[in-house]
């Protein structure tokens, strides 16, 4: 850095004070000595030259490299780049940079689509229209909030008491979907299981049972406090000899088989896969109609 670039807005009787201020700054360890030579610190020396025409318009190096650094921290905090220490100068200027990144990749992120509801099912959709039921969606209202499910874990550990195990299925956006099946020997009936869950959760069985394909038996059961309902649907318990024994079946598989085998076997024809299966369901079909 040239002396003579330090400031040229000074009067002429402070050069020599200016030039001996830059010698200080150029070599510290001589400045060190001569300090308790100077009355005045630092501060005294610039307000001096302020006031003696030192303007902040004026063009000087100094200033050019105070300010090539700051430009430099609001550019780097604008990139991304690593932040000066936190007792750096810089640091504010970094943090401005920063903010006006981050304010500017907020305003290009896309607006989050408004929730939409079904009015009919009562339930969170997306979409122009609900995929269940086909009906127009309508914009959630601002105060409106989701109501909780209850908790499957104490379904679950009062269905075990009675030899069912309960899993989760469905959407889980109208109701709280579940499934029973029997697990363990001496598993109640359908119905024993949901008046138990009903007494155990203090809640009621509403509505009417159904029965549903398979043998499955389904209830709604309503919790107080809760507002969304229990849909359980429950798989039927085996009796004994509604279970096919698979060595008598495999048995049973072979003979149908070999004996239309034997029927085509004048004809030189050997069965492939769909012979089989025709053949077992005609063998079938009388048993089934009985």
């Amino acid at each position: 850095m040239n002396r003579e670039d330090v400031a040229i807005d000074v009067t002429i009787e402070n050069v020599e004070l200016l030039r001996n201020r830059v010698a200080e700054l150029e070599h510290p360890e001589q400045a060190e000595d001569a300090q308790g030579e100077r009355d005045e610190d630092g501060d005294t020396i610039i307000n001096r030259l302020r006031l003696s025409g030192l303007s902040i318009d004026g063009d000087n190096a100094y200033k050019r490299d105070l300010l090539d650094c700051v430009v430099g921290a609001l550019a780097f905090g604008f990139q991304g780049r690593p932040a000066p220490d936190e007792s750096h100068w810089l640091l504010r200027f970094w943090e401005i940079g920063n903010a006006e990144r981050e304010a500017r990749a907020a305003l290009a992120q896309p607006s989050p689509a408004p929730a939409m509801r079904c009015q009919a099912c009562n339930a969170p959709r997306k979409g122009d229209a609900c995929h269940k039921c086909g009906g127009p969606l309508t914009e959630k209202h601002p105060s409106w909030e989701e109501p909780d499910l209850p908790s499957v874990d104490r379904i679950r550990g009062l269905a075990r008491e009675v030899g069912y195990a309960v899993g989760v299925h469905g959407s889980l956006e109208r109701d709280l979907d579940l499934i029973a099946a029997p697990w363990q020997e001496g598993a109640v009936s359908a119905e024993q299981l949901c008046r138990h869950l009903a007494d155990g959760l203090g809640g009621t069985i509403v509505g009417i049972a159904e029965e549903k394909p398979l043998g499955r038996y389904a209830v709604n059961i309503q919790i107080p406090g809760w507002f969304k309902v229990i849909d359980l649907s429950v798989a039927p318990v085996a009796q004994a000899g509604q279970v096919p024994d698979h060595a008598e079946f495999l048995d049973w598989a072979e003979k149908v088989l070999n004996e239309e085998q034997e029927r085509l076997s004048g004809e030189d024809y050997l069965m492939d896969s769909n012979d089989c299966i025709a053949a077992l369901r005609e063998a079938a079909a009388p048993a089934q109609g009985e």
